[in-house]
């Protein structure tokens, strides 16, 4: 399973499973990183930017679905016009730019089977 390994300084690594990772929204110029650990959310502040760990992510399956959020594919359950909702236990709610919302839809269809209703 792949790990995002976060350097704070000299001396505190941590280390979390991509697969608990939830999304990364940024707040006063740092990055929060959302991911669930024993059923619960935790989040980290780092001061790297969403561009930052959007590219880092991308590739693992993260998309960005607003300016200021970066969502992981797998815990996303619901997408409507202007909002995406995750699996977690909370049924967060992250907004969905218009911007950014043919790609996530693109992304979701990737690897999965589709049924119209």
């Amino acid at each position: 399973m792949k790990k995002l390994i976060l350097h704070f300084g000299n001396e505190t690594i941590k280390v979390v499973d991509l697969a608990q990772i939830l999304y990364v929204t940024i707040e006063d110029r740092s990055a929060h990183l959302f991911y669930v650990t024993n059923g619960k959310t935790e989040v980290i502040r780092t001061r790297k930017s969403l561009k930052e760990f959007e590219e880092r992510l991308e590739k693992s399956g993260f998309v960005r679905a607003h300016k200021g959020f970066l969502v992981a594919v797998d815990h996303i359950q619901y997408v409507d016009r202007s909002m995406i909702q995750l699996n977690d236990r909370d049924k967060t709610r992250i907004p969905l730019g218009p911007k950014y919302k043919n790609n996530v839809i693109s992304r979701l269809r990737q690897g999965n089977v589709e049924m119209a209703e």
